[in-house]
């Protein structure tokens, strides 16, 4: 019988050391000064590639006295390669959250003392005997002298996962940490609903912004609607300066814009050429309004680049056949708005 229970009593020992963490050693490190504590703990000291390690440095430091914190507790970004993501990435742990505390003042029997509480969470590496960096302070007091405080590294294990059968089962970390990850159910038949739904309203809330667009536009005053005055400002310059090749280049750019406002977007980019071969295009000109468009054009481009004088009967001659020119691309223009107010296209060419 004694021989028995004794056998009972050695397999319970064995069962209990074989569920031990082996080496893992104590969960918890604290350096002590006269003036300073740093207590450091980890959470849990054995577990699977699916959990989080969670470590926790408390410090406590008399008041006029400064704990310089290491690299390894900066609140940084992860994917940083200095500070404590680099330095816990080397021991194998990869640095996924950080927070630190406010400092607070603790009174007690044992006096005042800054109180700093610091949380990192940390993925674990591949399964075996691990340990925790370990982590140097620098202590300085009120009179700039300084102090090095290290606290040493605490142990830990990480297991494998085991699967249903009790066998070890082969994991990659990524499949094991997503056995604790929360995945988003396959959407049912009301999200795809509510998908189109949300589509739809961001059509309309589009056509809405186009209309306001296209409403501002037409309540804004187009040049073609202050072509009189601008016409005859020209010509009082043309009587008065004697800056004549100023006005021929003015009149290119006014007569671009005019006609780049609905009958030609983009006119201002285009060769007067390549405007007299698109103006066949142009709804609500007639043949003749295209051929004086033209030699207007090309009369333009003899001045500007052909080296032909710009004299002062030519100039106002020109502005003439500018003006005459213009107000037909505004009737144009405003025959283009007519017909796209009434639902139809613009249609043919217009006879003479």
């Amino acid at each position: 019988m004694r021989l028995l229970l004794a056998a009972i009593l050695m397999a319970g020992l064995a069962a209990v050391a074989a569920g031990a963490p082996s080496g893992a050693g104590p969960s918890s490190s604290r350096v002590v000064s006269g003036d300073a504590e740093i207590f450091k703990s980890l959470h849990p000291a054995e577990l699977t590639l699916a959990d989080d390690l969670e470590v926790r440095v408390v410090s406590r430091v008399r008041p006029g006295w400064v704990l310089l914190e290491p690299a390894a507790l900066e609140i940084q970004p992860r994917g940083e390669e200095d500070g404590w993501a680099r330095l816990w990435r080397d021991a194998g742990l990869e640095a996924i959250g950080a927070a630190r505390s406010s400092p607070r003042l603790d009174e007690g029997d044992d006096g005042a003392w800054i109180v700093i509480e610091r949380t990192l969470t940390l993925e674990p590496p591949l399964p075996g005997e691990h340990a925790t960096p370990p982590l140097s302070f620098v202590l300085r007091g009120p009179d700039g002298s300084e102090e090095t405080l290290s606290i040493a590294s605490v142990p830990y294990r990480v297991v494998s996962v085991l699967d249903d059968g009790g066998e070890r089962a082969e994991l990659e970390v990524g499949e094991a940490r997503g056995l604790s990850a929360w995945e988003a159910p396959p959407p049912f038949p009301w999200v795809r609903t509510m998908a189109y739904a949300l589509a739809g309203i961001l059509v309309l809330l589009a056509g809405a912004i186009l209309a306001m667009v296209l409403l501002t536009r037409r309540t804004t005053r187009s040049v073609l609607d202050r072509l009189p005055s601008r016409i005859d400002r020209m010509r009082r310059r043309a009587s008065e300066s004697d800056n004549l090749p100023g006005l021929w280049d003015e009149a290119s750019d006014l007569f671009a814009r005019c006609v780049s406002e609905r009958l030609e977007p983009g006119a201002e980019q285009l060769e007067h050429e390549e405007m007299v071969k698109r103006s066949s295009g142009w709804f609500g000109l007639t043949a003749r309004d295209r051929d004086r468009l033209a030699d207007l054009l090309r009369e333009i481009d003899r001045v500007r680049y052909a080296g032909e004088k710009a004299t002062r009967e030519r100039t106002l001659a020109m502005l003439d056949d500018l003006e005459a020119v213009l107000g037909r691309i505004k009737a144009a223009s405003d025959m283009v708005v007519m017909e796209m107010q009434s639902g139809a296209g613009p249609g043919g060419e217009v006879k003479a």
